[in-house]
């Protein structure tokens, strides 16, 4: 399952237009450029920081962590934790998405993350 996402979601020269401006404000930021004066400070500074570290590889690794952490989610609620995990893992938009310096994959590893802690601290 995890060779099935990792080569379907490692891609090689394609580039959105976003992505450049996430990866050159990720770049700022490691420079000591405060978030606020950023090329874009309207979006979350923590996601152009985690790009910031590795463009390619900080989306796969979000993506792979989703994986698991949707899997855990899945057996605090009773599911099979590989049934949720395959399911997160095949799905084409999450492969999609996870290729890319983009937001979307974060935005999904924080909220699984989100709901993983609420779940585990009642």
């Amino acid at each position: 399952m995890i060779v099935l996402f990792l080569t379907s979601s490692y891609s090689v020269g394609f580039k959105f237009l976003d992505e450049e401006v996430y990866i050159r404000a990720g770049a700022q930021q490691w420079s000591g450029v405060p978030p606020a004066l950023t090329i874009n400070p309207e979006h979350p500074p923590l996601a152009k920081y985690i790009i910031g570290v590795e463009p390619r590889l900080a989306p796969l690794f979000a993506g792979i962590a989703v994986v698991f952490l949707a899997g855990w989610l899945g057996r605090l609620l009773g599911r099979s934790f590989w049934l949720v995990a395959f399911s997160v893992a095949s799905d084409i938009v999450f492969t999609a998405t996870s290729r890319f310096a983009m937001l979307d994959v974060f935005v999904a590893l924080f909220s699984v993350s989100a709901v993983l802690s609420y779940l585990l601290g009642r």
